[in-house]
């Protein structure tokens, strides 16, 4: 659209929400009260006591393929992504340690108790960075173990590495350690490997493949026991096998069978009395160890199991389903909480804006509306919409929700619902809903069958225009036909409720209908029959004008709103963007633009336009009275944009130009194919994480007993100070030292005794004489060497990153105070630094 333009500097795309939370297992901190998950390119911590978030961990550029506890301190947490890097968490605080750089696209990460400092990851050999675009084409990658290097630096290259095994599949699932780590299993197809870490060498077990009888003997999954020399393994067929002994020549095998599909996962328990199977069937099987004939379930999950972990601490179960949903299962096989993300159920219906709630409303469930909350990125509710059981896995037979519109107050939904089934003739059905305050939900008014002789290609709500506040919906269709449909009361009985009927049907020269919108002002509709858009009277449905511009059929119409209301658009197959002003029926600008989703603003005059290529599309926000864009981005999304919404904002943003001014009415969110949620928004609406640099927030971060401790004395002495002399509180105020000391979680201080001293230093207010070039103190130097010398279990690197400038800060706050101690209090303090602090260990303890 323009070449001179260039994007709005406070205009960034942001990725806020939809990502898939059971593409890995997740992971439990020891206690069992955390919950940590892989969410796209973001780390989440849930509470498994609330199911709400804690922290969102960013630091990644690409997807998160792996977490795993540090086994030397269960406060750290292992990410790998497909960036290439390995990234240490604080998952308690949500601060970022340490980032190994590996240089490959990670699929997997697994850890050994046994070995220290030392990570297992799948991924393919080290490759120059030209050639990583071409890894993600590939199924097949190495087992590689990798020596975490010990640095104090925050960035660290990995240099050592080992190949353990070659071509392993890139899922999790076939890879498992023993507790004790003593060995590596491994599972590919029919073989059963195990690697003796000691004696490096691999020793196979083969199945037959017997499925000329209808079995499958592939493995799918692997875990091995806690105590016993004990390899559990699903297979394609749904039976699983215990192989006992299976580093000696006289293993033993045994097999029972459940499942009528393929085991997605298992897990033992943590003492390894219970052995736990999931799959398609949505049932969560604990069978018992040793006496596999023992069974027990928990049924009715709601959507088909991918992952199952128990907890360490026992008990807490967590399994992942395809419907993009966490459950937390106690130990006697009952529903603690749900973790509810995104559902993955497709866009058929598009990215609907719920006037009532302001939620997002696109396909859930099978046959299911969700309502999904921006702010907390959790499902709201589900409309069950078809109302029929959904039995798993899906075929063509199910009915899926395929068309759905809001009216403008949200009082009534319109749903279209389809079911194509080759061996019958196909089901549709258009259904209104009516919202009601008693019950605070839609229930059903309405339900016509077969509203149409094929097909509904889009349906819309007429917005209510002045003093006129009846409804009206219009349908097009594959036959070739469009429809009106209104409320109209039964006139048998006088107190009938209002139902919709068909009012209007018409037709253009037989040309298929392709879209439809309404006017801002619902005084004009437009339906685009192939390269022809048609204006239609809602008052008596006369045709009243047909604008044309080929080549290309039209298969985007898009009505602009409150000052560009006189402006239809309209994106054709041919590959153009063209905008007609309707004051004078004539093409005011077209541009040369693939057109994949065009969308306008409620709340400004504003349009945002993608196009559909399928790899890196663009995005473009204008007015169209200006063929210069107001935005203009490239590579929005790493995959095809599907649907796109503007979302009013609660407040109007504060915007410094004139040319932002789009941005302070709305906020536009927009979904690609791999259903992640991504916003054209203001640095001002994100909110930001710590990082190592920075490490806490001091409105996110408890009081640490150390602040407390000094909290009530600090504010006494503050008031009665500014008052006795004004420059001693801004001195305090404004040390790093203190903010640092009172603010960071007690658990990765050093010693109390080692920084006393210098909390002490930075309380003093040097004389005058500071501003000559003396040198600074010397128990300062001593307090930075004995600081760094004692730094020995966590967050080594970021303490002794953090030091110096902390030194510094004191050097400058003591050159530029002006305040003066009498002799006595200056030996009085010397005093107190060269005490003995050792008792406040045992007071914080």
């Amino acid at each position: 659209m323009g070449s001179g333009c260039t994007e709005a500097p406070s205009a960034r795309i942001f990725r806020c929400g939809g990502s898939s939370i059971v593409l890995r297992r997740p992971v439990f901190s020891v206690d069992g009260k955390h919950l940590v998950c892989a969410s796209g390119d973001v780390v989440k911590v849930f509470a498994t006591t609330t199911g709400q978030c804690l922290h969102e961990l960013m630091g990644h550029k690409s997807t998160v393929t792996g977490l795993q506890l540090n086994p030397k301190n269960f406060m750290q947490v292992y990410s790998s992504s497909l960036d290439g890097t390995i990234k240490v968490w604080d998952f308690m605080d949500g601060i970022l340690i340490k980032t190994y750089l590996v240089h490959s696209p990670l699929q997997a990460l697994f850890s050994c108790s046994s070995k220290e400092n030392q990570l297992y990851v799948l991924c393919r050999n080290l490759m120059d960075q030209d050639e990583v675009t071409q890894y993600y084409n590939t199924s097949l990658n190495h087992l590689v173990s990798v020596q975490l290097p010990k640095s104090t630096k925050e960035i660290v290259e990995v240099e050592q590495r080992d190949v353990i095994l070659e071509s392993v599949s890139n899922t999790e699932k076939t890879i498992a350690f023993s507790k004790h780590g003593d060995y590596i299993a491994a599972v590919m197809k029919l073989q059963l490997g195990v690697f003796d870490l000691k004696k490096k060498n691999w020793q196979w077990r083969h199945l037959k493949d017997i499925s000329k009888k209808g079995r499958n003997n592939k493995f799918t999954c692997i875990c091995c026991h806690p105590m016993d020399d004990c390899i559990a393994t699903g297979h394609m067929d749904g039976k699983i096998r215990l192989w006992r002994n299976v580093q000696k020549k006289d293993y033993i095998v045994s097999m029972f069978h459940w499942h009528s599909d393929k085991v997605q996962d298992l897990a033992f328990s943590v003492g390894g009395q219970s052995l736990f199977t999931v799959g398609m069937e949505a049932v969560l099987v604990q069978w018992c160890y040793g006496s596999e004939s023992e069974r027990h379930f928990l049924p009715r999950l709601g959507a088909p199991i991918q992952h199952v972990v128990p907890s360490p601490c026992g008990s807490l179960l967590a399994t992942s389903h395809t419907d993009n949903k966490i459950v937390l299962i106690h130990s006697c096989l009952d529903v603690a909480h749900i973790i509810q993300g995104l559902v993955h159920g497709g866009t058929s219906t598009g990215v609907l804006l719920d006037p009532r709630t302001r939620a997002l409303v696109l396909n859930g469930k099978p046959g299911c509306l969700q309502f999904y909350c921006l702010h907390t990125d959790q499902l709201l509710y589900d409309l069950d919409v078809v109302q029929q059981e959904h039995i798993f896995p899906s075929n063509n037979s199910q009915i899926e929700v395929t068309k759905a519109d809001f009216s403008c107050c949200g009082s009534w939904l319109a749903t279209v619902e389809q079911r194509t089934c080759s061996h019958t003739l196909p089901e549709l059905r258009l259904k209104f809903w009516s919202f009601q305050d008693k019950q605070q939900s839609f229930v059903l008014n309405t339900s016509i069958l077969a509203p149409h002789e094929d097909d509904v290609l889009r349906l819309c709500f007429q917005p209510h225009t002045s003093g006129n506040f009846s409804n009206m919906l219009g349908t097009i269709s594959k036959d070739g036909c469009f429809k009106i449909w209104i409320m109209s009361a039964d006139a048998q009985d006088d107190g009938a409720a209002s139902t919709w009927v068909c009012d209007f049907v018409g037709s253009y020269h037989n040309l298929p209908p392709l879209d439809c919108c309404f006017a801002e002002d619902g005084s004009l509709f437009a339906i685009a029959f192939g390269s022809i858009v048609t204006l239609w009277d809602p008052k008596n449905w006369e045709m009243r004008t047909s604008l044309c511009q080929p080549p290309g059929d039209v298969t985007h119409i898009c009505f602009g709103r409150n000052g560009s209301s006189n402006y239809l658009l309209g994106g054709s197959s041919a590959g153009f963007l063209h905008v007609w002003n309707l004051l004078s029926c004539r093409l005011e600008w077209s541009v040369q633009l693939d057109v994949g989703v065009l969308v306008a603003d409620p709340s400004s005059d504003v349009l945002a336009a993608f196009t559909s290529s399928a790899y890196c599309p663009s995005g473009f926000v204008f007015r169209p009275s200006e063929r210069k864009p107001l935005f203009v981005g490239t590579s929005v999304s790493s995959t095809a944009i599907l649907s796109a919404v503007f979302v009013p904002r609660d407040k109007p943003l504060d915007v410094k130009t004139a040319s932002e001014r789009w941005l302070s009415a709305s906020c536009l969110y927009f979904i690609n194919f791999n259903q992640e949620l991504l916003t054209l928004a203001t640095e001002s609406d994100v909110k930001e994480t710590p990082t190592s640099k920075q490490l806490v927030l001091k409105e996110n971060i408890p009081a640490t007993p150390f602040s407390v401790l000094l909290g009530d004395h600090t504010r006494h002495h503050e008031a009665r100070d500014e008052s006795a002399n004004p420059s001693l509180a801004p001195h305090l105020s404004g040390s790093l030292t203190i903010e640092q000391m009172l603010t960071t979680p007690a658990h990765i201080l050093p010693p109390v005794t080692d920084f006393c001293g210098l909390f002490l230093s930075s309380l003093l207010p040097p004389s005058k004489c500071c501003r000559s070039e003396e040198e600074p103190v010397e128990v300062e130097e001593e307090d930075e060497e004995d600081y760094i010398e004692s730094d020995s279990i966590t967050n080594e690197e970021t303490r002794s990153q953090s030091e110096p400038k902390v030194l510094t800060a004191v050097e400058d706050e003591s050159c530029d105070s002006e305040v003066c101690l009498d002799q006595a209090q200056v030996e009085e303090i010397k005093h107190l630094e060269s005490a003995d602090y050792s008792w406040l260990n045992d007071v914080l303890l």
